[in-house]
């Protein structure tokens, strides 16, 4: 663990107003984003769950004078979440704070620093649950799908629009729920930009000033879905070296996420997955975050912490589809 020293954020010759700093976009981080957050007031406990079957089933009769109508019924079932604690500091020596220069506003900076690593643990978190292989009741190989036609994006034959539409009806006729969200690793967005089926299509509506918004707006007119979402956030895979080492890799390497999700988290309300946020942790947000200082007497510093407490759940398998070997 590293802290700048007094003799850095102090310049000997104060002829500098410019500091440079490598912030990330919170808008490529979709951990936040996908799904709407559940507010829960304890770390673990269970929801109920009903039968998608028993709702579907056309289950109506003709009656007869004078007889009973048809009864029915549904079944339920309970599962479970667990929000783990995740927590990271920074400290800020007396010596350091004293010594900087006034363009430094240490306190400020290093909840900043916490939120973007908050930002990347939560987006790992997503990915390792979601954005992979064998969580979703279906998971489609472009290169040997029938329905997108081409072994690899990119090339003239492969028409990612008709593939996307064909799994959108598929989930639709084992739920009974359109899908209305679509997340799409960076580098796969890439390859879709430049297939002759994608452009050809939404050239005409793309525009100097904001290109990839429109496009992902035009995208999800043609596919009639209300959101799509670009992930493109990064980490740093890398230890920690005196010469700054980096290993940089996007945590959504590839690959397309295809779900539902509702407007709001309610009772009765299906969605693919939701997180659940512990808010009854002391300080926490309703997204189970909690930026706090305090002193650090012993070591005569100021401590700045961030404590997220969140779990991240699968809550209908069949409400998702993973598209992958899309590079």
């Amino acid at each position: 663990m590293t802290n700048p020293t007094a003799n850095e954020v102090h310049l000997d010759v104060p002829l500098t107003n410019v500091s440079v700093a490598f912030m990330q976009s919170q808008e490529g981080f979709v951990a936040n984003q996908a799904f709407p957050i559940v507010p829960v007031m304890k770390q673990s406990d269970r929801y109920y769950v009903y039968d998608r079957a028993d709702w579907n089933r056309n289950e109506m009769k003709k009656r007869a004078p004078g007889t009973e109508s048809a009864g029915s019924g549904y079944r339920l079932s309970d599962d479970a979440y667990l929000c783990d604690v995740h927590a990271l500091h920074r400290d800020i020596d007396n010596q350091t704070a004293a010594n900087a220069d006034e363009q430094f506003s240490l306190q400020s900076e290093a909840a900043e620093f916490l939120g973007l690593k908050s930002l990347i643990n939560r987006e790992v978190a997503f990915q390792r649950t979601y954005f992979k292989k064998g969580v979703w009741a279906s998971n489609v190989d472009v290169q040997t799908s029938a329905a997108f036609n081409s072994p690899a994006l990119g090339e003239n034959g492969y028409t990612p629009i008709a593939g996307i539409r064909a799994e959108r009806r598929l989930q639709q006729l084992r739920t009974g729920i359109k899908p209305n969200g679509l997340i799409i690793a960076a580098q796969t967005w890439d390859k879709l930009m430049d297939n002759e089926d994608f452009l050809s299509r939404i050239i005409r509506g793309a525009s100097t000033d904001r290109p990839a918004a429109v496009t992902r707006s035009l995208l999800a007119q043609m596919l009639e879905i209300d959101n799509i979402m670009v992930a493109d956030g990064l980490v740093n895979n890398a230890p920690e070296t005196a010469d700054g080492a980096e290993d940089n890799a996007f945590i959504m390497n590839e690959g397309m996420l295809l779900f539902y999700r509702p407007a709001r988290a309610s009772m009765r309300t299906p969605s693919a997955g939701y997180p659940f946020a512990w808010r009854g942790l002391t300080g926490q947000n309703v997204e189970g975050s909690a930026i706090s200082r305090f002193d650090m007497k012993h070591l005569k510093s100021e401590r700045v912490e961030i404590e997220d407490s969140f779990a991240h759940k699968v809550v209908s398998a069949e409400m998702g589809t993973f598209i992958h070997n899309t590079l």
